[in-house]
């Protein structure tokens, strides 16, 4: 709930937690009567807050994986408790009795064109393919519009009858405001929940640990193969993608600081990353679209490659081999950087770079409003996490990077997927290429993963 409101205090953020743990009913599963209730999502934001609009003030509420209630704008304190209170009755009072045909126009019809998967090229397929097997969370789009239609107005009343039977509720608010004023917004949030007779119990957010991504097996390479199923698309696609770690471990290496793994792969990026789309792009041509670097996803650090083109004597097989050679070519430069008092200087160099970076601080009081907020509800919570990165960045070195390329990129033990989406200029091989696991059932393949991180 973010609410400037009036005060002279510069930046006060106020946090205050009720609730179970996301293990409990607020992680958001089984609680619509069609099963996962990611299907209600869209369906529950489209219901409107006009009711409580006021003047200079914008309510919203956004329905994800947890309910985020926010009023933006500038009054005296009473007006903020007043456009709060409207919202929250407004909100808990919603009938879903709108007319049928308005409800198909306004509601249904949108959410179906938002999760249309008609247009989607091969990269969205790829990345779709890849998230399908590593996400613990995967909900398949098409899944979405599908059942979009059957949804009636009953099943989304109760669904969030449901989601708020058992909750917990984080409140903070950032930007210009007094302490006794967050703590009376975040007690108007608390009252109006346990009115409506909500479970809340008190347990602290930073006991809590999101483990959303699976851990593929480590070893060969592991690959998906798929004809691209928008025939009006012409391009192809491959997307690599090597697991790393979660950002805030050492990677294993005894004495090394927290955040070594973040250190290794943001690095790792600023050394490849011009290589990669020269040789992939310009050297090879393979595709219009090249690159590599590091994403950061559910708290996991990985180092992605991408290509997507349309040349016909160049497909996604081709590009999976050259991407693999370039990582062999690259293994050499970093051994033979370690080697030369230039090579070490320049590494050097990027590390200053890099902690410049993440070191430079908010500009605006909006800036570290957003900065604080995010740490706030981040389940591994920790207001120090720029110096430890800084820390683990200065501790790095060319033999420690050696060691994580080596475990993470092309050892025994690295977690690799390469999914592969060939358009209609490129004929599908039938078989993996040596050392290769072809993952031909996605689902069944899904079902033997249990590790996460």
């Amino acid at each position: 709930m973010v609410v400037p409101g009036p005060g002279v205090e510069a930046a006060h953020t106020l946090h205050r937690v009720y609730g179970v743990p996301r293990s409990g009913h607020s992680r958001c599963e089984d609680l619509g009567p069609r099963g996962y209730d990611t299907r209600y999502l869209w369906l529950c934001q489209r219901f409107s807050l006009y009711e409580a609009w006021e003047a200079d003030f914008n309510p919203v509420v956004e329905f994800g994986e947890s309910w985020t209630i926010s009023v933006n704008g500038y009054s005296d304190a009473e007006k903020v408790e007043d456009v709060l209170n409207k919202m929250l009755d407004v909100l808990f009072n919603l009938e879903f009795d709108m007319d049928q045909a308005l409800f198909n126009s306004t509601v249904v019809r949108p959410t179906q064109d938002y999760y249309d998967e008609e247009h989607g090229d091969s990269y969205y397929y790829a990345q779709k393919y890849l998230q399908s097997v590593r996400d613990k969370d995967f909900v398949d789009w098409s899944d979405v519009k599908n059942i979009a239609g059957e949804i009636s107005q009953s099943d989304v009343k109760e669904y969030m009858i449901n989601f708020l039977r058992d909750v917990s509720v984080t409140c903070s608010v950032v930007g210009n405001a007094k302490k006794e004023h967050a703590i009376r917004y975040s007690t108007i949030v608390k009252e109006k929940i346990l009115q409506r007779g909500s479970l809340i119990q008190n347990v602290d957010r930073r006991e809590m640990r999101d483990q959303y991504v699976y851990k593929i097996p480590a070893g060969p390479s592991h690959v998906i193969k798929r004809r691209m199923e928008n025939i009006d698309q012409v391009t192809s696609t491959t997307l690599v993608i090597f697991q790393i770690d979660r950002m805030e471990s050492n990677g294993g290496i005894n004495g090394s600081p927290s955040y070594t793994v973040f250190a290794f792969a943001e690095l790792l990026e600023l050394i490849m990353g011009q290589t990669c789309f020269s040789y992939l792009r310009t050297e090879r041509q393979l595709g219009y679209m090249a690159y590599c670097g590091t994403r950061l996803e559910q708290g996991v650090s990985n180092f992605y490659f991408g290509v997507q083109g349309s040349r016909p004597d160049a497909g996604p097989d081709v590009y999976d081999r050259e991407i693999n050679s370039l990582i062999v070519r690259e293994h050499e430069k970093l051994r033979s950087m370690g080697l030369s008092p230039d090579g070490i200087r320049k590494f050097d160099e990027l590390k200053t770079a890099l902690s410049d970076k993440i070191s430079i601080k908010p500009r605006t009081l909006s800036e570290k409003s957003s900065e604080f907020n995010s740490e706030i509800y981040s389940s591994t919570r920790d207001f120090k996490k720029v110096e430890k990165k800084v820390a683990a960045i200065s501790a790095m070195t060319v033999d420690k990077l050696l060691d994580l390329f080596g475990k993470y990129i092309v050892g025994n033990g690295r977690r690799k997927i390469s999914s592969q989406v060939y358009g209609p200029s490129h004929e599908m091989p039938s078989s993996s290429e040596a050392g290769e696991i072809l993952i031909e059932d996605i689902a069944a393949f899904r079902q033997q993963l249990s590790e996460t991180f």
